[in-house]
């Protein structure tokens, strides 16, 4: 698997560093944005990710409206999706499974990280 570029949009710099570290500790280019606005500015100068670590809560685009956002644009809609949560409910995992390749708990597990995020890419090659 070649190197990726793998965007991380959370508004916790703390949570950002450390998917930086593990995403560029497995051979990935991590980019990471503190809300959406700054995310699709990226995008829209061409920058595109083969994959997208998207947290849900954040105080200004939530990643719901991000994915929606995402959804409605034909060059961005097939970039898969992996859900960053802090919220366990049912509801919840049912909303990242539909809209996302895959979701992930916080706190989450680095080794369940790097194998979600391998077995993500390789779906999409």
């Amino acid at each position: 698997m070649t190197n990726k570029k793998i965007m991380i949009i959370d508004d916790d710099p703390d949570i950002r560093i450390t998917l930086e570290k593990i995403i560029n500790s497995i051979g990935h280019n991590a980019i990471s944005f503190e809300d959406g606005y700054t995310f699709f500015k990226n995008l829209e100068k061409g920058e595109k990710p083969n994959l997208i670590l998207l947290d849900i809560i954040m105080p200004t685009l939530s990643g719901w409206e991000i994915q929606r956002k995402l959804n409605k644009n034909p060059n961005w809609n097939q970039i898969p999706i992996i859900f960053i949560t802090g919220r366990t409910t049912d509801t919840a995992k049912e909303m990242c499974k539909k809209y996302g390749m895959d979701y992930i708990e916080k706190p989450f597990d680095i080794n369940k990280l790097k194998k979600r995020v391998k077995k993500v890419l390789s779906k999409k090659n």
